[in-house]
Parts: C-alpha cells; structure tokens; sequence
C-alpha cells in the first residue's frame, strides 16, 4: 500500500490547491493531507492566514479525494513523518529547485520517501487571489458613497 501525504495551509482555496490533492491520489492508494494551523502557518508563510483553520480543515475533510485529514501542528515535515509514516510527499512544481524544495529533498534523502512535484497551477495562487481581495478591499462598500 503505497502511503501518500500533502501538507497546506490551504488559505483562500483555489484550483491550485485542488490540483495538487487530486492528482496526489491519483498517485497513491490513501492520502492523508495535513492542513497547517493558524500558528504553524504564520511560522512557515510569515502571513495569518484569511480563513481560520477549524474552516479550512473542514473544507480539505469535505473533499472525497481525501483520506484523512489533519492539523499540522508543528512546521516540521519530519515530525509529520514520525506521526503518519507515508511514502511519498507531493508539493506544487513551484517547489523544485527553490531553497524549501532543496530541504525538503535533502530531509527524505535517507528516508525511504520519495518526493514527488505536480505542475504549477499559472495564473492562481493564494498570493494573487490576496493581492485581487486587497484591492476589493481598498473600495469602499456598496452604498457607502456619498451621493449628491
């Protein structure tokens, strides 16, 4: 049985996010997908994430693709090993080559995980859709202008 395993903060959900977890378990024959808490997700991004984590846990344990979803309550991956023990880790294609793909490679080389990268989902990122909800949230509310 071939274990697999995904970790995210998964803020502000997007087709990227969906991309990743179902060709993950195309891959695999049970993915557990660990979402990053609130906490965790300051420490790996530098950035509160816009939708609390009890949200989006909820919605990563909605989808049908995934077996089991969990908190990830610490930024390290090889705690996550220790506690689920998977074969294979995926990440986006936005990870080869980068320093945190290069660690992540480098953590697993003595381990018996294999690493596996999808292509990069263009034009949607959970940084573009906060720069397009920046800008929505510069406007002023409907109703709110003055009139006259």
């Amino acid at each position: 049985m071939r274990l697999g395993f995904t970790s995210g903060v998964f803020d502000l959900f997007h087709v990227g996010h969906l991309n990743v977890i179902r060709r993950a378990r195309l891959d695999c024959d049970q993915l557990v997908v660990a979402v990053a808490t609130d906490d965790v997700a300051v420490e790996l991004t530098g950035l509160r994430p816009a939708t609390p984590f009890e949200e989006r846990l909820a919605i990563v344990r909605s989808m049908r693709v995934v077996d089991v979803a969990i908190g990830r309550m610490t930024p390290d991956v090889l705690d996550l090993w220790d506690q689920v023990r998977f074969d294979v880790v995926y990440k986006g294609g936005d990870w080869p080559g980068s320093a945190r793909g290069d660690e992540l490679e480098r953590t697993f080389a003595d381990l018996p995980v294999e690493v596996v990268y999808f292509p990069y989902t263009r034009n949607t990122s959970s940084a573009r859709l906060r720069e397009a909800l920046g800008d929505v949230a510069d406007e002023p509310e409907p109703g709110s202008r003055p009139t006259g």
